[in-house]
């Protein structure tokens, strides 16, 4: 999660249009789930999750949560949650229909140009929007033109 915020602040912009765009806070979502859904309505829409991961350390000022899911890990802080969800999983998708395998002209379709930054670890190429606020993005990870991952992040 912090590689990621690390990559977004060092990314290099060097999209077609070099604008960074922005997603409403309809669109900001995958799986319906958002940063800030209560703990319940994580739980009321994707069910129990496989796993639960207690989180420790300084970062952390209330008891925090990592909640697994196939293909899709939570982060929860103080009943909510914070600071990211990931999506590696086609069987999620955000409220426009974009999900892991979709290409990246879909993206573009639907989103239209954004900000692009190579990923250190050669993953892939990142897109990134802004999300509700300046401080939120939805992120896309792509590789041979494929989306891999979708994350919605904000600052810890």
């Amino acid at each position: 999660m912090l590689l990621l915020l690390s990559i977004l602040i060092l990314a290099d912009v060097n999209s077609p249009d070099d604008t960074l765009h922005f997603i409403s806070g309809k669109q900001f979502a995958i799986a319906g789930i958002t940063l800030g859904s209560k703990t319940e309505k994580v739980l009321a829409v994707l069910g129990k999750p496989r796993s639960i991961k207690k989180e420790v350390g300084d970062a952390y000022e209330d008891t925090a949560y990592t909640y697994f899911y196939p293909g899709l890990k939570i982060y929860i802080a103080g009943g909510s949650v914070s600071q990211s969800v990931e999506c590696t999983s086609w069987r999620y998708a955000t409220p426009d229909g974009i999900r892991v395998g979709d290409s990246v002209n879909k993206l573009y379709s639907i989103y239209g140009y954004s900000a692009v930054g190579q990923i250190q670890n050669n993953k892939g190429d990142i897109y990134y929007y802004c999300g509700p606020g300046s401080q939120t993005w939805m992120v896309f990870t792509v590789t041979k033109n494929k989306i891999i991952e979708i994350s919605l992040c904000s600052p810890p």
